[in-house]
């Protein structure tokens, strides 16, 4: 799984996510750190990756587009005491399944 990270997660996120080994870019790293959600979705649909955000709105606009793709998580957190470190451990747990649903763009 390739992994795009929006502005509202932490750029520290993507550091975690690619020493934990998962190919990860964060928007502020490729100077998209203002960008409009279409060019989020555009961008990551030219390079096959999954957006990972903290916003509900991408999945309304891929809904009105009618898009398959790319596939979005959405990362909802509750409290404050929510550790970036442990987004990595829970990804790993996932991210080596023999068929990813999220490459499939279901």
């Amino acid at each position: 799984m390739k992994l795009l990270l929006d502005q509202g997660l932490p750029l520290s996120a993507a550091t975690l996510l690619r020493n934990a080994g998962i190919d990860t870019i964060h928007v502020g790293e490729i100077g998209m750190s203002e960008a409009e959600d279409a060019e989020i979705i555009q961008r990551a649909r030219e390079e096959r990756r999954v957006v990972a955000r903290l916003d509900a709105d991408f999945h309304t606009l891929l809904a009105l587009d009618e898009a398959t793709t790319p596939s979005v998580i959405r990362i909802r957190i509750v409290g404050s005491s929510f550790l970036w470190s442990s987004l990595s451990k829970v990804w790993m747990r996932y991210i080596n399944k023999p068929y990813n649903i999220c490459d499939s763009g279901e």
